[in-house]
């Protein structure tokens, strides 16, 4: 392996047909298939919540303080992780299930305070 500005080095060939040139390390490659042409299955998996809102939270009756111990009230927050943990879980849990686990997948307002305490645990 060549030393290149004191760094050693290692080139190796990989392929371009897919346009793009990965580094892999020794985990990744363990999991390295080749794609054979197999047609791939499509697959829409469409969230059963309203769209949420992390602006106009006030507006929306939704106080953080109530959802999250010892945070103060404010009108938007960046949870946008935290919109989209909620709209994977809509999918993922039935409307039973999702309930089980403080998700209502029916109200806004539910969904929204939901989103706001699972950014909050991540």
């Amino acid at each position: 392996m060549p030393l290149t500005h004191g760094i050693l080095t290692h080139r190796y060939a990989h392929h371009t047909k897919l346009g793009r040139h990965q580094v892999l390390d020794a985990r990744s490659l363990e999991w390295l298939h080749e794609h054979r042409g197999a047609v791939l299955k499509p697959a829409a998996h469409a969230p059963r919540i309203p769209v949420l809102d992390q602006e106009d939270l006030l507006a929306q009756g939704i106080a953080v303080s109530q959802v999250v111990a010892g945070a103060k009230d404010v009108d938007a927050l960046g949870s946008c992780t935290g919109n989209a943990g909620t709209a994977a879980v809509s999918v993922l849990l039935d409307d039973e299930q999702a309930r089980q686990a403080g998700l209502d997948p029916s109200s806004a307002k539910g969904a929204e305070e939901f989103a706001i305490g699972l950014y909050a645990q991540a």
